[in-house]
């Protein structure tokens, strides 16, 4: 549900809504004139989205400090070097 959320913040991020019961169906707009309903597909999609972006970042990690690792072993420091600074 809180992932579900996430995604009616995301997919409409100027509007207000709250939870009555537990239930995507329980969702109130607070001005419900001023927006459409996202389906539930798009809510799924973008939760799907949302979690690949989270995976991605993880990887975007990786990549930056395998990068650095690399660079650090071409100047010749190690990691017991980058420990013995407080690094």
């Amino acid at each position: 549900m809180k992932e579900k959320l996430a995604a009616l913040q995301r997919l409409r991020p100027n509007c207000e809504f709250y939870l009555i019961g537990e239930n995507m169906q329980d969702v109130v707009w607070v001005n419900p004139s001023n927006t459409t309903t996202p389906t539930d597909s798009e809510i799924d999609a973008c939760v799907a989205q949302m979690a690949q972006d989270v995976i991605n970042d993880k990887l975007k990690i990786e990549a930056a400090k395998l990068a650095a690792q690399q660079k650090l072993a071409a100047l010749g420091i190690t990691t017991d070097d980058l420990v013995a600074l407080g690094l």
